[in-house]
């Protein structure tokens, strides 16, 4: 599995096709009043379509990320009571099932690498693969770490419990950064509900008024720059919480 690339199911394509369906109408009635409107806001679904693919990937990298925190913390144990490398990745599965289930991601990636390792392939090559289909810095740093120290034969349990360490230290930063920036997400989402509320409480409470700006070219000028800028508000609000460390 290429953990950079994302294949929707049926199910979740049409999920998505509905929610965008929903928000043009919900965007094109308040901001234009009309269904030309909404027709112009539905293509940038392609937009929509490819925030949300690179938002599903990063939660599943994530995901993968903090499972192989778990299993490096397993096999570092097994290589500290004297187990080769690669008994220890053929015995981390049993470990983990009381953690994880069949369908977790390290579940199926170690069940991958005991056909491999089967297959008598290196487990340095194994590893290397690993990080390269992940996608992630630190899967790919531990697979660096083992091939190098597998050829020169260096002190391998000491090299990886050093490199295990700053992973997990890195992996527990990451998470503080996370839960700080969450809070900051969660208000972010608030404040781009206000601008549509507003919009909808003055269609309301003064709909006489706001005519001028859904029938006159000016008015309707005025809305679409209204509508580019609220939507580049929260492209940019996504940016700036995206914090990597």
């Amino acid at each position: 599995m290429n953990y950079s690339i994302y294949k929707r199911t049926k199910l979740e394509w049409f999920k998505l096709m509905g929610i965008w369906f929903l928000i043009s109408i919900s965007l094109g009635m308040l901001f234009y009043k009309s269904f030309i409107g909404i027709l112009i806001i539905v293509p940038f679904g392609i937009v929509f379509e490819k925030i949300n693919k690179k938002k599903l990937i990063e939660k599943r990298k994530n995901e993968l990320s903090g499972q192989f925190v778990e299993f490096l913390q397993v096999i570092m144990s097994s290589l500290k009571a004297g187990t080769s490398l690669e008994r220890a990745i053929l015995s981390a599965r049993e470990r983990l099932y009381s953690l994880y289930n069949n369908d977790s991601l390290i579940i199926i990636e170690l069940l991958s690498m005991e056909r491999s390792l089967k297959m008598n392939i290196p487990v340095e090559d194994i590893l290397y693969d690993f990080g390269k289909r992940s996608g992630i810095e630190d899967i790919n740093q531990f697979a660096e770490v083992c091939k190098v120290s597998k050829r020169a034969g260096g002190n391998l349990i000491k090299v990886m419990e050093h490199t295990i360490r700053c992973i997990v230290d890195k992996n527990e930063m990451e998470r503080e950064i996370q839960a700080f920036i969450s809070g900051k997400k969660i208000e972010g989402k608030f404040m781009t509900a206000i601008l549509p509320a507003i919009l909808l409480y003055m269609n309301i409470s003064m709909s006489d008024m706001m005519k001028s700006l859904y029938q006159s070219s000016l008015g309707k000028a005025v809305m679409s720059g209204v509508l580019i800028g609220y939507g580049l508000c929260c492209l940019w609000f996504d940016k700036i919480t995206d914090i990597k460390v």
